[in-house]
């Protein structure tokens, strides 16, 4: 599986953000065939010494795609520009945007994960 990973830093409104994401750009993104789930992660500071280029972080949205051809048509669609950039305008914030290739384990193998696993190449 495929993701996109946005960081979202130094927010300004998180209220405002949020309800921007949830309300216009989910329900437009989550209707396009191969976009499967959105997860919102609230972060919070726990440990003092925490490295200067993660302070501040307060959001992380991970956007799942059925396959990098779907991701690439969203994120590199004129549309998909759009709406990025209305994102920034909701609220002042530092954006760090990532992609990635996602492989869940779990502490037990079933048949259908070994498949997974073998189609990716963790396992012969």
């Amino acid at each position: 599986m495929i993701k996109t990973i946005t960081m979202f830093k130094k927010i300004e409104n998180v209220d405002a953000l949020l309800k921007f994401y949830i309300e216009t750009i989910f329900p437009t993104i989550h209707q396009i065939p191969g976009v499967l789930c959105t997860d919102i992660t609230k972060v919070y500071d726990v440990s003092p010494d925490i490295d200067q280029d993660v302070k501040g972080l307060d959001i992380i949205m991970e956007t799942h795609f059925e396959s990098e051809e779907v991701m690439n048509g969203l994120v590199f669609s004129k549309e998909g520009y759009e709406l990025m950039s209305k994102a920034t305008q909701v609220s002042g914030c530092e954006i760090s945007f990532f992609v990635g290739k996602e492989k869940r384990f779990s502490g037990e193998l079933t048949d259908d994960l070994r498949k997974t696993i073998a189609k990716i190449g963790y396992e012969e």
